[in-house]
């Protein structure tokens, strides 16, 4: 993993803010806050005619349709957590957090129920740096807790210093793990999930993405083969894939309901993106602690 911040945490981001800008009845989702965490000399690329033109996904390969996904992706998650809090859920914890904003965004749906962010520190460090330098009048509902998983493993980081992050092992948690799975070992991916069993009342609920290796012997999921690996030469590689017809069996062997999974095809229909695509070679999964 990166020992920097993360690019790819910074091109979601950009992503999102992307998506925020495109008009009120087009948009998956609205994340007011995305484009305070991205470099400055993103941001006036956000609004630009050429970037929205060029990101309407309209076809299933290139920068478009992971970006629909991206967004269609997030909207989901953003679904199933208010789903989970209005039925009672005690806590929230997210993995990988990057340049997630949904501590800023749910902050009074959370009524003061904690909400820990989890990443290595030197992402942790820059968002901190962010919010303090360009929404100093915003006020976050997170507690972060960095991690370098070289060093200490994620149970003994929510357990170590709970004072201060404000995790209670025992309750009902949701954990977002958005955009991380494939960057994992699958060595690791177990690990996580025994981890969030052990610590997680029965009923917490776990939201991740997955990516699976294109089957298809065409040109186009070559290339989509060929963009993944791409990903290495800037120090995140893609390491674990999962296709969405295995997910439900793969969560159910460790411990788990799955209780919801989307294709990209299926997310496409949930959230009615039209002419949008999203990018073929990922999906959605909510799964249980059982």
């Amino acid at each position: 993993m990166p020992r920097g911040a993360s690019l790819t945490a910074e091109a979601v981001c950009f992503f999102r803010a992307v998506e925020t800008a495109r008009p009120e009845g087009d948009r998956l989702l609205n994340d007011p806050y995305a484009e305070f965490f991205l470099p400055r000399a993103w941001r006036p690329w956000v609004t630009s005619p050429l970037v929205q033109l060029g990101l309407r996904g309209r076809l299933p390969l290139g920068p478009g349709a992971l970006q629909a996904f991206v967004a269609a992706r997030h909207r989901w998650i953003d679904d199933a957590l208010t789903t989970f809090l209005d039925n009672g859920g005690e806590q929230v914890v997210i993995l990988g957090a990057g340049y997630d904003s949904r501590a800023l965004r749910f902050a009074e749906a959370l009524a003061g129920r904690p909400i820990v962010e989890v990443d290595f520190p030197a992402t942790q460090q820059k968002k901190q740096a962010l919010i303090a330098r360009r929404l100093p009048e915003v006020k976050s509902a997170a507690t972060y807790l960095p991690i370098d998983f070289e060093k200490h493993t994620l149970e003994e980081g929510l357990l170590e210093g709970c004072e201060h992050h404000h995790f209670s092992p025992g309750k009902r948690t949701f954990y977002v793990w958005e955009g991380v799975t494939m960057y994992l070992h699958p060595e690791t991916v177990d690990q996580t999930l025994a981890t969030v069993r052990r610590l997680s009342a029965p009923g917490s609920e776990l939201a991740c993405d997955l990516w699976s290796q294109p089957r298809e012997a065409t040109f186009q999921a070559r290339m989509r083969r060929a963009g993944a690996h791409i990903l290495g030469t800037i120090g995140e590689p893609i390491r674990f894939a999962l296709h969405p017809d295995e997910a439900a069996g793969f969560f159910e062997r460790r411990g788990y309901e799955a209780r919801d999974v989307c294709d990209s095809v299926a997310l496409g229909e949930r959230y009615h993106v039209g002419k949008r695509r999203l990018f073929p070679d990922n999906s959605v999964l909510r799964a249980a602690v059982v």
